[in-house]
């Protein structure tokens, strides 16, 4: 079939514009959030391109559909461009019970891209937690000193949830003790979380998981501070933090404050009822 000179400059027209798209084109994809607390969540989606290569990305969140705040700009490397790249990213500070509208933009190395759907979230209210990645000590590729935490439970303890991350890890330094959350306890601006470190699998026979407790003081913007120490059986109630569960740890024989370098950790204390 012979198209029509006009029907031919259409097709012509869509294909270059097409063409332009599959050239070069980065499209956040905006997921639901994860990890909702009181006073922070995990936004997330999947970054897409048209072309491989690195793709710069960041979420947008506030009350309403015109946001007002940012997370940092962060890279991926789009290595197919049949599928998306997991992202995330915790926002922390937020008001409880409040409705936040949030979406996922993405920008190639053309400037070229789209931002995703808006979707919305609610924090939850009445509830004690603990939330944020604290970094004391960088160490790549050997080992890392810090935590992430994701950790809720009602204002006196109770029915706690979540998951903690933290390293170095006891079976293997580059790998950081990660599991589920057994016990939490908020007082002011210091919480305690136990949790249970199961061992990856790095082909040692037996390895039982390591019940383990974590400590993080929130001093604000700046200043923070973590801890943690393995216990001989699974905490299902937390001790309260004091100062001495603060002590400086020992890396390649100095002795290094326990002062988070990177990261923000927030620590909600919800008046009980």
């Amino acid at each position: 079939m012979q198209l029509s000179r006009p029907s031919r400059l259409r097709v012509t027209a869509l294909i270059g514009a097409f063409g332009i798209v599959l050239a070069s084109c980065a499209i956040g994809e905006t997921r639901p959030a994860q990890n909702v607390t009181d006073v922070s969540a995990r936004l997330t989606g999947l970054v897409h391109n048209t072309i491989t290569g690195p793709t710069d990305y960041w979420f947008e969140y506030g009350p309403s559909t015109t946001y007002g705040s940012s997370t940092v700009h962060r890279s991926v490397n789009v290595t197919d461009t049949t599928k998306g790249v997991p992202v995330g990213e915790a926002v922390l500070g937020l008001a409880e019970g409040t409705t936040y509208h949030d979406r996922l933009c993405a920008r190639d190395a053309d400037g070229k891209g789209v931002c995703g759907a808006d979707t919305t979230l609610t924090t939850t209210s009445g509830h004690d937690a603990v939330s944020g990645t604290g970094i004391v000590v960088s160490l790549p590729p050997i080992a890392y000193y810090g935590a992430t935490v994701d950790a809720v439970s009602d204002p006196i303890g109770a029915n706690a949830t979540g998951r903690v991350e933290s390293g170095p890890g006891s079976f293997y330094v580059k790998i950081a003790d990660a599991g589920p959350v057994t016990c939490l306890r908020v007082d002011g601006n210091r919480a305690t979380i136990g949790y249970i470190a199961v061992p990856p699998d790095l082909g040692i026979p037996d390895v039982e998981p390591i019940p383990k407790l974590v400590f993080i003081e929130d001093n604000g913007a700046t200043g923070d501070r973590y801890s943690t120490r393995a216990v001989s059986a699974p905490a299902t109630t937390c001790p309260a933090a004091t100062a001495a569960d603060f002590p400086n740890f020992l890396i390649g024989g100095f002795s290094v404050p326990p002062v988070i370098t990177s990261g923000d950790f927030v620590v909600h204390d919800h008046p009980a009822t």
